[in-house]
């Protein structure tokens, strides 16, 4: 039997990565400007900068981003960017770096309030901004695992980790070289094992690889609605088009071909939910 055949496409890897998508806040035009140039040149994606409270708000709603950076000290006499952040944040759990110029007491317990991932002192260069925002996408993806996890084992998280295992059910953050890409789940088709790592391939052709096991990464995607099929195959489970059970194969929408093991075939079954 033929272990896998990938779709027709999986040769051709042109699709472009989904990266980290940042929305700005900032008064400051020059440091506006300095930020973009930083966060385009670390190879995020800028979905908007905005030099007031008040149109982060309009930003935020209209891009969802994957994370937030925050000047603290906002001019006029709107919300300043700690009181953005508790706004935002009721809206959706996201990571937030707040940017400032000032070093108080009084403004660091705002902030640390807020439960920020970092808090930068203008001015930093952009290897200190890099190193932040990996950090900060880093620990809110490890949060998220960790409510996906407690909520696939039946265990009633507190509501934060509840809102934010639903990030994990939306997409994934990868490691790819220097930077983070953001892959939408929805786009998986299936997962191969490779020793110690763990290949994802989605409908459209692209491979991404990440350093984790199969068991690892099914035990975080399993509320996504993937399942293990093979010691070395697991599949999303809206993504499959038949099985074969006398040749035990699983196929996939865009012509994916995965083995169906003996050992799961029942649980898989189980998960389609057939009709008698």
């Amino acid at each position: 039997m033929q272990h896998f055949s990938p779709p027709p496409s999986a040769s051709a890897f042109s699709a472009a990565p989904h990266l980290l998508r940042l929305l700005v806040v900032e008064d400051d035009f020059m440091q506006a400007r300095t930020l973009r140039r930083y966060l385009t040149g670390l190879g995020y994606e800028v979905v908007g900068v905005a030099p007031t409270a008040a149109e982060g708000e309009r930003l935020f709603d209209a891009s969802a981003p994957d994370l937030l950076l925050l000047d603290v000290n906002l001019a006029g006499d709107g919300a300043d960017g700690i009181e953005l952040a508790r706004s935002l944040l009721r809206r959706r759990p996201v990571p937030v770096i707040f940017l400032t110029s000032f070093q108080d007491a009084g403004t660091f317990q705002r902030a640390r309030a807020v439960a920020p991932a970092a808090f930068l002192n203008k001015p930093f260069d952009e290897f200190v901004l890099g190193h932040a925002i990996e950090l900060a996408a880093e620990q809110f993806v490890q949060q998220a695992s960790a409510a996906a996890g407690a909520l696939a084992a039946g265990i009633p998280p507190v509501p934060q980790m509840a809102e934010a295992g639903l990030v994990l059910r939306d997409a994934i953050w990868l490691r790819e070289g220097t930077r983070l890409v953001r892959v939408p789940l929805a786009e998986v088709n299936w997962l191969e094992a490779d020793s110690n790592y763990c290949h994802l391939h989605t409908g459209g052709g692209r491979k991404y690889t990440t350093r984790s096991n199969l068991g690892e990464l099914l035990a975080r995607l399993s509320v996504a609605g993937f399942i293990r099929t093979h010691r070395s195959f697991g599949v999303r489970l809206a993504s499959v088009e038949s099985l074969e059970l006398s040749c035990a194969e699983v196929h996939l929408r865009g012509g994916g071909t995965v083995p169906l093991g003996r050992a799961f075939r029942d649980e898989v079954l189980a998960r389609l939910e057939l009709l008698p």
